[in-house]
């Protein structure tokens, strides 16, 4: 009569015949010994259902410095966790600039253009981690560069160079938004570069070519600056397993590796930004761009009805692993919204969050309010801030009751905004133009707390510099001490209990 279970819902756990011990269930037959052993008037069962979220898988956000020869940080360095990025100010891609054309100079001599590449960067596939093991296998005895790189297959090198990874993984990412994943089919091969060196390696059949080849054809137009694809020796992609001294060892080599290599595919699902770094105990920086990233709002919100209707019901899930997900995937699609610009899906995601009553927890009010300011609408993340961190609201989920005294009819919850929540407000306040409430934000920190971090009065300044007051941002930054503590901000005077406190008022300072 509760509503709450429905066909598709599977039995996961039963009560013990005596007792409150719920038992782990697999089979029909175990659900039903355990309801005819059971003594007691009332039986519990336990439940589960499953809720598709479609693809969300996140990308890296950060260069990650890993082993050429561990694979745990290459498989690692993403996942459901959301992971602020840093675009820019804009919040939007930023046009490739092409190179000029090298010019001349005074005396008539050719000046070429700077790099804006480099020879120890690459676009990359790399293989699974069964992929990974099978490879290594090999070249911890055959290849030289072992120690230098990662077992991999090349999409574009040379690539940018490692201070533009960030931005190229956006730029790679929108581009292959669309983009499906496929399965890499590889098989061995030789090349003879010469009487006393061979190389055996691992190319793609004809069908992964294609793709390959696909892959390389929608991002060098991205890329102007890399350059087009290697002619050299009709250059194949493809993925090293050794070096030999001559022809001859190379072939042996293939003939006593062929059954290993027999069959020899993985799925491509991501891309890698891999540079060569200078600390040789972890010899690459990499950073995972995922394929075919694409945000499936109808399924988000079926699952926060899903979610909403158990807490209706009387289930107890603020602390659950339902919720943590749940919280994250809201987080991705919120991220993706503001990436793209989306005002509207962004509006209709909170929207959503409030009509069903989801609790709404710091890291989610500031994954709201970021994507407001990418989106540019800082205006936007200033409301969200004050309807949800600083003013009660009342929202009445559908029932068929209007009693607000009813389970259906809750309170939304006030999040207790931490210091990241500060600096995104003061960071919004500071994109309307209004450098007067930004400067209140701080003060009020610094007598009630949280006390403001060096980061809160960096965009504070930020505020004040975007404004054209230099007047404020001088005054501000030349009252500021140094850092203490946990990065608390540390000012000339006064100096209050909450740690600090701005001598910076408007009857001093022109806000103009």
């Amino acid at each position: 009569s509760s509503g709450l279970i429905r066909a598709g819902d599977q039995v996961v756990a039963t009560q013990a015949s005596v007792g409150d011990q719920l038992w782990p269930q697999k089979s029909l037959a175990g659900v039903s010994s355990a309801v005819q052993t059971r003594i007691g008037r009332t039986f519990t069962l336990r439940f589960s259902r499953e809720v598709q979220l479609g693809k969300w898988e996140q990308s890296g956000s950060v260069l990650v410095k890993a082993s050429p020869q561990d694979k745990t940080a290459y498989f690692s360095t993403s996942g459901v966790g959301l992971t602020a990025k840093k675009y820019g100010s804009q919040g939007k891609f930023a046009p490739v600039e092409v190179l000029p054309e090298a010019s001349e100079d005074l005396v008539g001599n050719k000046v070429r253009p700077p790099k804006r590449h480099s020879r120890a960067t690459a676009l990359s596939v790399l293989p699974d981690e069964a992929g990974w093991d099978l490879v290594q296998e090999v070249r911890m005895f055959h290849d030289r560069n072992v120690n230098n790189w990662p077992p991999h297959l090349n999409v574009i090198h040379p690539f940018v160079r490692k201070d533009s990874f960030l931005l190229a993984a956006d730029l790679v990412a929108e581009t292959l938004a669309a983009h499906t994943n496929f399965t890499l089919k590889m098989k061995l091969f030789y090349f003879k570069h010469h009487a006393d060196c061979s190389t055996v390696m691992l190319i793609p059949d004809d069908e992964s070519l294609a793709h390959i080849k696909t892959l390389q054809g929608l991002l060098r137009p991205v890329f102007p600056e890399c350059g087009p694809a290697p002619k050299f020796m009709d250059y194949m992609p493809h993925m090293t397993l050794g070096q030999f001294p001559n022809e001859a060892a190379a072939k042996t080599f293939v003939a006593l590796v062929q059954n290993k290599f027999k069959g020899f595919a993985f799925p491509v699902k991501s891309l890698y930004l891999i540079a060569k770094s200078q600390d040789a105990a972890t010899a690459v920086d990499q950073l995972r761009v995922t394929i075919g990233l694409t945000p499936s709002g109808a399924n988000l919100t079926t699952a926060i009805e899903e979610y909403a209707s158990l807490r209706r019901a009387g289930v107890e899930a603020d602390k659950s692993t339902t919720r943590s997900v749940l919280m994250e995937r809201i987080s991705f699609d919120l991220a993706a919204h503001g990436k793209a610009g989306n005002v509207t899906a962004i509006n209709a995601l909170y929207q959503e969050m409030k009509s069903n009553s989801l609790e709404m927890d710091t890291k989610l009010l500031n994954a709201l309010m970021m994507a407001a300011i990418q989106a540019l609408r800082p205006d936007l993340a200033v409301r969200y801030f004050e309807e949800m961190a600083v003013t009660r609201r009342r929202v009445t989920a559908p029932r068929p009751s209007d009693d607000a005294s009813s389970p259906g009819s809750r309170e939304m919850p006030r999040v207790d905004p931490n210091i990241a929540c500060y600096t995104t407000l003061v960071k919004a306040l500071g994109r309307v133009g209004d450098l007067q409430k930004a400067t209140a934000v701080v003060e009020r920190m610094s007598s009630a707390g949280p006390p403001p971090t060096i980061r809160v009065i960096n965009a504070l300044l930020e505020a004040a510099v975007q404004q054209g007051n230099l007047t404020a941002a001088q005054t501000l930054f030349s009252s500021l001490r140094g850092v203490r503590g946990e990065g608390f901000a540390q000012f000339l005077t006064p100096s209050s209990a909450a740690g600090v406190a701005i001598a910076l008022q408007p009857s001093v300072v022109s806000f103009n």
